[in-house]
């Protein structure tokens, strides 16, 4: 178990990373400051990119290859390719995956905004 979880952890560290920031800068957006649109912008392309940087290393570490365009496409349409993927190299598994994926934002989000609170302003 131990091991497992270490694993998932090294494979998943810059989502914990990213959400840690998204609600360090939700919590930011809440008080006084206004967060520009340009760091939403940045904050969308950057998780886009991090769903299509997943999904070419985990189709690497797996072993099935993946289409030429299919990156790109996970990169623009994530809402549909990443559960088409997750579902096409898991079966009925996806929905443990999709759920460690909440549970991982939900977690690294709250931990942001507290951080944010405890923070000096």
């Amino acid at each position: 178990m131990g091991k497992k979880l270490v694993k998932a952890l090294s494979e998943t560290w810059f989502f914990w990373a990213f959400f840690l920031c998204l609600g360090f800068v939700s919590r930011l957006d809440e008080e006084n400051y206004r967060v520009p649109p340009q760091v939403r912008m940045v904050a969308n392309l950057a998780f886009s990119f991090l769903l299509a940087l997943w999904v070419v290393t985990d189709a690497r570490r797996r072993a099935s290859p993946l289409g030429f365009s299919f990156p790109a496409l996970v990169f623009f349409f994530w809402p549909v390719f990443v559960p088409f993927y997750l579902f096409q190299s898991r079966g009925v598994r996806a929905f443990l995956t999709l759920l460690c994926f909440g549970v991982m934002f939900i977690v690294a989000f709250c931990l942001g905004a507290v951080l944010r609170m405890l923070a000096p302003s």
